[in-house]
């Protein structure tokens, strides 16, 4: 339903488009469901897609991805078993897979981290090619790029650290830790106990 929905579908079942470009290139991919405008316009062949709102999983060509919410990994091209739920969530995502966002912004800016767990408006909104952290709590890690293995949770939590990794903070509104690597923290508005 829509200007040149599924225009090119030649195999491809299971598959609901409903918006102007929804799945305007599908043509066997399968179990795909596309709601709103220019959602999954490359898609070709990926199945068991997810994309509502406005441009979400506009260019993607990879599989098992869920977006929900304006421009919601709109840019992502390979990366599979992505799950994006808000407005521009995991938006800049190209190949990365196993990525998992809630909240408006989270993840927003991440291209190749692998595995990372966000939830929270603003949650790793700046992270790039790091992997496997969790932050949970509105902004979030909001710096973080490239650290890894950071686990954060509370309110602005961790919200210094830029490159570190293997850190662990609790409580509201960060911490002194930065980029440093292995360090814990726990306490709020930064007058809790770093340790190394």
């Amino acid at each position: 339903v829509g200007a040149r929905a599924l225009l090119k579908n030649t195999s491809g079942s299971g598959t609901v488009a409903i918006g102007t470009n929804a799945l305007i290139r599908n043509t066997t991919g399968q179990n795909n469901i596309a709601i709103g405008a220019n959602t999954l316009t490359q898609n070709t062949v990926a199945s068991n897609n997810i994309a509502i709102g406005i441009t979400a999983l506009n260019v993607n060509t990879g599989g098992n991805n869920v977006a929900i919410g304006g421009e919601a990994l709109t840019n992502n091209s390979t990366g599979q078993n992505n799950i994006a739920l808000g407005p521009n969530t995991l938006r800049q995502n190209t190949v990365a897979s196993n990525n998992f966002a809630i909240g408006l912004n989270a993840l927003e800016a991440n291209t190749i981290g692998q595995a990372n767990m966000a939830v929270g408006n603003g949650a790793l909104s700046r992270n790039i090619d790091g992997g496997y952290n969790m932050a949970f709590g509105y902004n979030t890690m909001p710096l973080n790029q490239g650290g890894s293995y950071n686990i954060a949770l509370g309110y602005n939590s961790a919200n210094q650290i830029v490159d570190g990794s293997y850190n662990t903070v609790i409580g509201t509104g960060g911490s002194y830790i930065n980029n440093g690597n292995g360090n814990i923290s726990i306490g709020n508005s930064g007058n809790g106990t770093d340790t190394t």
